[in-house]
């Protein structure tokens, strides 16, 4: 018998011994001659693939594996709302998970389908587009909502600093136009370890599309 994701190597004596089982996104790297590889964390710079989360008319899309050490990386494919003229949001949480609501400090600018430029200052989560500055998303499947996005956020689960993020969208509104927007946001309540994301319409579910969950180590 063993556990589950351990791996059998030898030590320095030639004894049989186990590795244990790392974290997800970890690497098996060598350890020099005269010890057994180990579980280790990617070098950093680069991205590396976690997950994905898709939709199906799904009330939010959460993933609850940040961890401290990392900075994550977000994008979306043609993320469709349930309902017209609505905003793609992120809740940071705690664990629990439990979802922060307010304590945000959210700007959003952006091009309107008029073609005049508008900002928007939202506190209650971190807002990828603005319907109150008539940057709404569309809700016809396949040629209106977030049609591609990045949110940037800056080692979230680190409990010693304020979590911060920042990004951009291409999105398609009701009237089907495009509107660009760049966002970025912090959340200003406490320094706490935020090890979840949730992203949620400000209305109504998510009919379709993806999200996609990237990482990369700070070291």
């Amino acid at each position: 018998g063993g556990t589950d994701g351990n791996i059998i190597s030898y030590d320095a004596s030639g004894d049989p011994v186990a590795i244990a089982t790392g974290d997800d996104g970890e690497v098996l790297t060598s350890t020099g001659a005269g010890s057994p590889p180990a579980f280790e964390a990617a070098g950093g710079g680069a991205w590396g693939y976690i997950s994905t989360a898709p939709a199906s008319d799904s009330a939010s899309l959460a993933f609850t594996n940040m961890v401290d050490g990392y900075d994550y990386l977000y994008t979306f494919y043609v993320l469709v709302p349930a309902s017209n003229s609505v905003d793609l949001t992120c809740q940071l949480g705690v664990s629990g998970p439990t979802y922060r609501t307010s304590g945000y400090l959210s700007v959003v600018y952006g091009i309107s389908a008029a073609g005049t430029s508008q900002s928007g200052e939202p506190t209650t989560a971190i807002f990828m587009n603005n319907d109150a500055t008539n940057h709404g998303l569309g809700n016809v499947e396949a040629s209106e909502g977030a049609r591609s996005a990045e949110l940037f956020l800056t080692n979230p689960a680190n409990a010693s600093t304020k979590t911060a993020a920042h990004g951009m969208m291409a999105s398609i509104n009701p009237s089907t136009l495009m509107q660009p927007t760049i966002f970025g946001s912090s959340y200003e309540t406490a320094t706490e370890a935020h090890t979840s994301a949730n992203f949620i319409m400000s209305s109504g579910n998510i009919t379709s599309g993806s999200i996609l969950q990237y990482r990369r180590a700070r070291s």
